[in-house]
């Protein structure tokens, strides 16, 4: 009894924490929610049942700005390639910017991909329209590599780029703490049930002891 509640208690923590650093991003352009999943009927059968890390990709609002080099995406992410060059990271919003080999980036300095890797636009003024075409000084030079759609979104190519706009957080402050509520209402359940175990052990000890 005592094991699972301890893993009981644990589990319901990490909720909390997820949760509370959900709360602290919220404000955070591009932000997505973390979130830790158990399955509390299984764990009765299994306490060594393990939970789940995992990011919550759904989209955030899309808020307009003043940057017009601000582009957000829906449908879809823009693919881009990290300073290293060893990985790939996937952004609902950029802003974009040429950097000192005239290739374009954005504002952590991974590459933006267009379908011919690696956009090169040199010192040239550069836009994007709303169908993910890259024009220079309005000749089209390449167009940005769209993923994370589905298989039909991208056949027919059903996303919009739009400029002077980011991606808010995909937090919502309701859900937040209706869970960090729940799981903290199952800890003090569970701390309850242990002390009046822990009573009952006793009361029987003393029971005993007087026989």
């Amino acid at each position: 009894m005592y094991e699972l509640s301890a893993v009981m208690m644990n589990h319901n923590s990490k909720i909390i924490d997820s949760s509370a650093s959900n709360l602290a991003n919220i404000q955070t352009p591009g932000y997505h929610a973390e979130r830790y999943d158990i399955s509390f009927s299984k764990m009765m059968d299994s306490p060594a049942v393990s939970g789940t890390q995992y990011t919550d990709l759904s989209q955030g609002k899309l808020k307009q700005t003043s940057n017009q080099k601000s582009f957000a995406i829906e449908n879809g992410q823009f693919q881009l390639q990290a300073e290293n060059a060893q990985t790939m990271e996937f952004k609902r919003s950029v802003v974009v910017a040429v950097n000192s080999d005239g290739y374009l980036e954005d504002s952590s300095g991974a590459l933006i991909i267009g379908s011919n890797g690696p956009v090169l636009v040199g010192e040239q003024d550069f836009n994007i329209d709303d169908s993910g075409n890259i024009l220079v000084d309005g000749r089209l030079v390449d167009e940005l590599l769209v993923v994370g759609m589905n298989e039909q979104a991208q056949e027919s190519g059903s996303y919009s780029v739009l400029k002077g706009y980011s991606e808010e957080s995909n937090v919502d402050s309701m859900i937040e703490i209706k869970m960090m509520l729940e799981s903290s209402q199952r800890i003090n359940s569970i701390q309850s049930g242990l002390s009046r175990y822990d009573s009952m052990i006793a009361l029987l000890d003393d029971y005993i002891g007087e026989l």
